[in-house]
């Protein structure tokens, strides 16, 4: 990471158009407030960037075994980030710093039965609750990821 400059850097640099300029903002901000990382600005981003990309390449000049891309662009980089941050929220990840709403049978069942189309068969046919349960809480907790989100979008 030595010699390499991560100042200045624009939401341009990694592919963010204006539109989502608010919704990246509050993505990198709620994944602070997570205690998933210590700095939610652009030069943040990049220098964890810099920092895995110095990872892999130390890995690699020891014939280890790498899984994924050696090098990522800004934009890859971010959105790789953003989608790990929902992930690591949904799957109620051990560091995570967040007191989760609990999500009672009876919810996960009312939420399946108003969202039957997202659990059907290539022919139609439902899957029953039983069969989809954790990702019927998964998609729950997705929805409260994306509520907090919202929420610090329209602070900013």
């Amino acid at each position: 990471m030595k010699g390499k400059m991560v100042g200045n850097l624009t939401f341009r640099d990694f592919g963010v158009d204006e539109e989502e300029v608010k919704k990246v903002m509050a993505e990198l901000r709620f994944a602070a407030n997570l205690g998933l990382i210590t700095d939610d600005s652009l030069q943040g981003v990049e220098s964890r960037r810099l920092a895995k990309e110095a990872e892999t390449t130390a890995a690699l000049g020891e014939n280890k075994i790498v899984y994924g891309l050696s090098s990522y662009s800004r934009q890859a980089y971010l959105r790789y980030e953003l989608t790990r941050f929902r992930l690591d929220f949904i799957s109620e990840d051990s560091v995570i710093n967040y007191k989760y709403t609990d999500i009672s049978e009876k919810d996960a069942i009312d939420f399946y039965e108003k969202n039957r189309d997202l659990y059907t068969r290539a022919n139609g046919e439902s899957f029953a609750f039983e069969e989809v349960r954790i990702i019927v809480k998964k998609r729950i907790r997705e929805l409260e990821y994306e509520k907090n989100v919202n929420l610090l979008c329209e602070q900013l």
